[in-house]
């Protein structure tokens, strides 16, 4: 019976501090008031801060799904021109060309998801013909007299790297089989606009020629003299179709004319097994090397003399850096990795720069917080420092007071700290999306010139405009959010709350009451 009765002590004191907070509060109303509006006003600080730093981590992560991987790893020619205008002058002996085991050295690289190394050609036609997209705009038909030219493209694998990050889609037929890729098979995948126009399907065939013209007396460019009794070496290729595809191939480079240039070159692109690309290569050098006996380079071994392209599909666009120290150390100087005209990059850096003021207004609120509550609570627990030495006297555990003013003064700034996360969230909906929208804004602004890079002209690419960021920016009030907040405002409330009690409660309740 004595326990229940000292509970029941207990449990009515605690009531009794409880409810003369609220009774006397009529007579502290102002200072309740003061209290409620500086949790307020710092909780939407505090608020939007977490709201802001949820929202570029929520855009971020949506971008980098979004975009675009691919890289490629080229010769530097400008490097080349900047070493020898600033250094010694001296020419640096280096290759032009990697041989195919470096570029799969590369390929099996951590980062790397997928690959293609591709050996490209040319082959020419006088009965096929090359699809137009539009015929407002001027065409480059690439051709030589009644000869039109088109572009082989090799691949080194039957997982088409094109297909999968959606330059292309393959809508009928199939693609290449492993032992199609590995052996010397004229087989062909091609637009079904090509097809189309050529009067083609899945299960046709149709010829491509090597033609070389005997260049040795030409002077100057004459349209007549493409004729056949100029032609020097002539081989022909049969080629049969065993898939079509659809160009999903993206080109903003700010010029409609290139942007053509490269959308119809995809069109009328045809993919081939490496081999096939590597013989007309080889067919290429031997009519060079039959003009041009003595051309020393013409000597070397053809396979030393191929030429690749190489496409290359990292997992995650925040590792081309890493990418480009790793490659470093495996390919000759002046080589070096070059990517599309990565967006990212830019809206990125914005972002992170909108990410740390937030973190800064977010950790110079915390600290206003816990300095101006503590600050309050103090006067407000001093004012009742008889009650506190009561409470003490009466045998009262030192740390349920504690809890109790600390649950207090939660009631109290519990209506004010949800308030401040609607006003904080909505506050900074508004401010930081028009910061971030003149950002970037800005930032296109600022970009001037034409992109024609290797990889844009294959067909990757990615149009990201400020607009679609701001439609992936979303400064909402979802779970996290709320937690992060809550969580926070909890932890901040507690230490306010904390500091001044125990420098009261630690001292005996008859110096308290003095």
């Amino acid at each position: 019976m004595a326990s229940v009765h000292e509970l029941s002590s207990t449990g009515s004191a605690f009531m009794n501090f409880f409810g003369r907070t609220f009774i006397s509060s009529r007579g502290n109303l102002s200072k309740v008031i003061i209290l409620s509006l500086v949790v307020f006003i710092l909780g939407t600080v505090i608020s939007g801060a977490i709201s802001v730093n949820q929202a570029v981590y929520n855009t971020s992560a949506n971008l980098r799904i979004n975009l675009p991987t691919v890289v490629s790893v080229e010769f530097d020619s400008m490097a080349v021109s900047e070493h020898l205008e600033g250094g010694t002058g001296e020419w640096v002996e280096v290759p032009h060309w990697l041989p195919a085991e470096i570029y799969s050295e590369i390929g099996a690289l951590p980062q790397v998801r997928n690959y293609d190394l591709s050996a490209g050609a040319s082959l020419m036609s006088t009965n096929l013909s090359r699809y137009s997209l539009s015929s407002e705009i001027l065409h480059y038909d690439d051709g030589m007299g009644d000869w039109l030219t088109f572009h082989l493209k090799g691949v080194h694998s039957s997982n088409l790297v094109d297909i999968e990050e959606g330059v292309i889609k393959l809508t009928a037929g199939r693609t290449f089989t492993d032992e199609e890729v590995s052996n010397l098979t004229y087989v062909a995948i091609v637009s079904e606009n090509f097809a189309s126009i050529n009067g083609l399907h899945v299960g046709s065939t149709f010829s491509l020629d090597f033609v070389g013209w005997d260049t040795r007396e030409l002077h100057a460019f004459e349209p007549s003299f493409y004729a056949e009794e100029n032609i020097l070496t002539q081989k022909s290729y049969e080629f049969t179709i065993i898939g079509l595809f659809e160009s999903h191939a993206l080109a903003d480079t700010g010029d409609s004319w290139t942007d053509v240039h490269i959308l119809e070159g995809i069109e009328n692109r045809i993919y081939v097994p490496n081999s096939v690309a590597v013989v007309a290569q080889t067919i290429h050098f031997e009519h060079e090397r039959e003009m041009y006996p003595d051309d020393e380079w013409l000597q070397e071994d053809f396979e030393s003399l191929m030429w690749f392209q190489s496409v290359y599909v990292l997992n995650d666009p925040l590792e081309v850096e890493s990418f480009k120290e790793e490659v470093e150390g495996i390919v000759p100087p002046f080589w070096t990795v070059v990517g599309l005209s990565n967006p990212y990059a830019d809206m990125a850096a914005s972002m992170e720069i909108m990410n740390s003021l937030a973190s800064a207004v977010l950790l110079a609120a915390i600290g206003a917080t816990v300095l101006i509550l503590s600050l309050l609570i103090t006067l407000f627990i001093r004012e009742r420092k008889r009650e506190i030495g009561i409470l003490l006297a009466l045998g009262e555990a030192r740390w349920k007071v504690i809890l109790q003013m600390i649950a207090e003064i939660v009631v109290i700034v519990l209506l004010a700290t949800v308030l401040s996360l609607f006003a904080g969230n909505l506050i900074a909906a508004n401010i930081s999306e028009n910061m971030l929208r003149s950002d970037l804004i800005a930032g296109q602004a600022q970009e001037e010139g034409i992109e024609f890079t290797m990889l844009g002209e294959m067909g990757f690419g990615s149009i990201t405009s400020a607009e679609e960021v701001i439609a992936n920016y979303n400064v909402s009030l979802d779970a996290d959010t709320v937690i992060t907040f809550l969580a926070v405002s909890v932890g901040v409330v507690v230490l306010a709350t904390v500091t001044p009690a125990l420098y009261i409660i630690r001292l005996s309740p008859r110096k308290i009451m003095m």
